[in-house]
C-alpha cells in the first residue's frame, strides 16, 4: 500500500489495462471532496493547494473523465480481440477471436475501425464487442511468422525478432521493423506481436 496523502488507503495494483466507462459526477466533488463534514479527509486542503474550490467543479469533472478516458479508453494502435460473433462481422470475413488493430484515431457511433490479417480496408467494430490485448506502446517488439524471398534476400529469418520503429508511421497497412540494422516493411500478418520495447528493455 503507498500513502499518497494523509489517511489515504488506496492500493497501487498492477494488473492489465480494463474496458471501462468513465463516470465522474459532480456529486464526489461538491458533497464529498469541499464537503465540511469529510474536510478532516484531508481531500479538500489537497485540492485547495492545487488551486481548485468548490465552483471549479464542472472543470474538474471535465478534466478528471478526460484523462481517465486518455488513459484506459481503446484508442488508435491497440490491438485488440473480437468478443462476439456476430453476422454483420461475419459478412466481412469477421468472426469472434479474430485480433488486429485499431488504425484509426476516430471512435463513430460508439466503433473503432479495425485492420485484421489480409483486410486491406479494415472493419468498423463496436468498441463493446472488442477487448484489449496489447495497449498501444511507443514501440513494439514483434517476430516474423511469415516469410517471403524479399526478407530472405535482406537475410531476415522466420522466427526473427525485431523493433517497430514507429507505430504510427503506417504505409499501405505496412510498418518498419528494425532487425538489428536491417530494415523491412512488414504487414501486421507477416509479424507476431511479441510486448512492449520498454517492457522488454528493462528486463533484459
Amino acid at each position: 500500500m503507498k500513502d499518497y496523502y494523509p489517511n489515504c488507503h488506496c492500493y497501487l495494483l498492477d494488473i492489465p489495462r480494463p474496458q471501462v466507462t468513465v463516470e465522474c459526477p459532480e456529486e464526489k466533488f461538491e458533497r464529498y471532496v469541499f464537503s465540511p463534514k469529510y474536510e478532516y479527509k484531508g481531500k479538500k486542503k489537497l485540492f485547495l493547494e492545487w488551486g481548485y474550490d468548490k465552483i471549479n467543479t464542472e472543470y474538474l469533472v471535465e478534466e478528471l473523465t478526460r484523462q481517465a478516458k486518455e488513459k484506459y479508453a481503446m484508442k488508435e494502435y491497440d490491438y485488440v480481440e473480437v468478443t462476439v460473433e456476430k453476422e454483420k462481422y461475419a459478412k466481412q470475413g469477421v468472426h469472434k477471436g479474430m485480433r488486429g488493430t485499431i488504425l484509426d484515431p476516430r471512435n463513430i457511433d460508439g466503433q473503432w475501425l479495425v485492420f485484421f490479417e489480409d483486410d486491406p480496408y479494415g472493419t468498423a467494430i463496436k468498441e463493446e464487442d472488442l477487448k484489449l490485448i496489447y495497449d498501444s506502446p511507443t514501440e513494439y517488439i514483434v517476430e516474423v511468422k511469415l516469410l517471403n524471398e524479399d526478407h530472405e534476400s535482406q537475410g531476415v529469418r522466420m522466427g526473427e525478432v525485431g523493433r517497430v520503429l514507429d507505430v504510427m508511421n503506417v504505409v499501405d497497412n505496412k510498418w518498419e521493423v528494425d532487425f538489428s540494422g536491417k530494415t523491412l516493411l512488414l504487414r501486421r500478418d507477416e509479424m507476431e506481436l511479441v510486448g512492449d520495447f520498454d517492457e522488454i528493455s528493462k528486463q533484459a
